[in-house]
């Protein structure tokens, strides 16, 4: 089943950054019209490890990896974005979000990550003529010779998943473990 991602990133003083990135003063493309407010995400990984003793009993507490995005961008995106991991700036929320297509037609969001009090902590630049070449992965809509990704790293002290076609919901605060 085909799924998109969208993301957007806040900063505590610049504001949207993600507002240009499917927009003509972006790279002059738009990915999904309906979503143009919103960075179209080709990656998405999230992880976390914990110390197991020989036992398998836990013996430390959560270490979490910056999460990693890799979104269609475009200079104006970039550029925020840069702004960012070189001020420092605190990102308010990024929020990822999942839709898969509806049997009726259309989508609906399926899926939401909610990060907060993040620090962008890297960003790597990529060219090339197709997201799978890029990505391993797909993106329709999305045809044209070569294509600008940016993957960007960030923390965060708090975060929060959401199906939203279910009820099942998880917290993570970094600084209390729950």
């Amino acid at each position: 089943m085909q799924q998109n991602f969208f993301m957007t990133m806040k900063g505590s003083s610049k504001g949207d950054v993600t507002g240009k990135a499917n927009t003509a003063d972006s790279d002059g493309t738009h990915a999904i019209d309906a979503y143009k407010e919103k960075a179209t995400v080709l990656y998405y990984k999230e992880e976390a490890q914990i110390e197991r003793g020989t036992s398998g009993q836990i013996t430390g507490t959560p270490v979490y990896i910056p999460v990693e995005v890799a979104v269609l961008g475009g200079s104006a995106f970039e550029s925020s974005v840069r702004d960012l991991f070189d001020t420092g700036e605190q990102l308010d929320e990024v929020v990822i979000e999942r839709y898969r297509p509806k049997k009726e037609g259309g989508k609906e969001n399926h899926y939401k990550h909610t990060y907060q009090k993040g620090v962008v902590t890297g960003f790597k630049s990529l060219f090339g003529s197709s997201p799978d070449e890029l990505m391993h992965g797909t993106t329709p809509g999305m045809q044209r010779e070569v294509q600008e990704v940016l993957l960007v790293q960030f923390t965060f002290e708090k975060a929060d998943h959401e199906a939203l076609t279910s009820s099942v919901q998880a917290s993570v605060n970094k600084n209390t473990g729950s």
